[in-house]
């Protein structure tokens, strides 16, 4: 392999400066790591080359990084002034929750059929301001009044929207471990009382699922592959909303959005795997019955801490959209 001579070294040095630098400011939502997942690079050797650990970088692969990052190549290659970009980004530091409830509005005129990984249940189940605030507030965990505040606005101002406009369109993808955590009383469910546990899922039952259309599909852990785990390791839910648009809701508490297809299709096609893993086809949905039997299951597990009353995972998906075994934990 040719070496790689001063001069070239220095080319890189800026390039590298540059990336992170678009990487590091408030418009960008995207990290080291997703960026190389985008371009279809390793993900060490791309982190290796911005802090300059590896002090060169494939050529081909500068454009690619130029259009995921939205920045014209002539910038990376020689420091040409940016024009200032949108931000496709809501951060409650600095912004007020309008920004992101307008969003939001624009978002559901579209009326696009949506799939969401979430760690959490959907925060517009939550059934009252109380529950919202608590909710929230182990979230922040107190780092931050001004947070809290937003994201409690944010989240009071979508409940009430999609509580006239319902949400049949919208299946919520919910790894089981993470349903547990509710009735269990784990973060970020700590601060509510077993009575505050059971009628949020009471609510949860006859406000949004028989009423509004929700539906949750509890997912085994053993169905997320490697790329939907980091996903989750960094974000509280994914969505995508038809091919056009991915939303993410980072654990941070900043929430983005982009429209970049590469990026839309790329999470597209990791939710609808995960959701055929689960028995599911791209367009089919659990039954209201279904979704129900799963809130009664976790309803009988508040407070309980006996692992063997759950049913084996690999029981959780057997019937998928043509069947369902009355007394199983079912996929909902």
């Amino acid at each position: 392999m040719r070496r790689i001579t001063d001069e070239e070294i220095v080319f890189y040095d800026h390039v590298a400066e540059r990336i992170s630098g678009v990487l590091g400011s408030r418009s960008c939502s995207l990290t080291q790591s997703s960026l190389a997942k985008r371009i279809g690079w390793n993900r060490a050797s791309l982190c290796n080359f911005i802090n300059r650990i590896d002090k060169g970088i494939a050529a081909h692969l500068i454009p690619r990084i130029a259009g995921v990052l939205g920045v014209p190549m002539d910038y990376l290659i020689t420091g040409s002034q940016l024009k200032p970009q949108q931000r496709n980004l809501w951060d409650p530091r600095f912004d007020e929750a309008e920004i992101f409830v307008e969003k939001c509005d624009e978002f559901r005129r579209r009326k696009l059929r949506s799939l969401s990984l979430t760690s959490v249940l959907p925060l517009q189940a939550l059934p009252d301001n109380a529950s919202v605030a608590n909710f929230v507030n182990s979230m922040v965990n107190g780092a931050s009044e001004i947070v809290a505040e937003r994201w409690h606005e944010a989240i009071e101002r979508e409940r009430e929207k999609i509580l006239s406009d319902g949400c049949e369109n919208i299946d919520y993808l919910i790894p089981i471990r993470d349903l547990l955590r509710l009735p269990r009383r784990l973060a970020p469910y700590r601060g509510f009382s077993s009575e505050e546990i059971v009628d949020l899922l009471q609510n949860l039952k006859r406000e949004w699922v028989r009423k509004r259309g929700m539906r949750i599909i509890a997912v085994d852990d053993a169905m997320l592959d490697p790329d939907v785990r980091l996903e989750l390791s960094g974000n509280i839910v994914l969505s995508v909303l038809g091919r056009e648009m991915q939303i993410r809701f980072h654990k941070d508490l900043r929430i983005d959005w982009d429209d970049a297809p590469g990026a839309v299709n790329i999470s597209r096609e990791s939710l609808i795997k995960v959701k055929r893993a689960a028995g599911f086809g791209v367009h089919d949905r659990p039954s209201a019955h279904q979704v129900e039997q799963l809130i009664d299951t976790l309803l009988a597990q508040v407070d309980s801490h006996d692992q063997s009353a759950l049913p084996s995972s690999s029981n959780y998906f057997q019937g998928g959209a043509g069947g369902f075994e009355e007394q199983q934990f079912a996929m909902a």
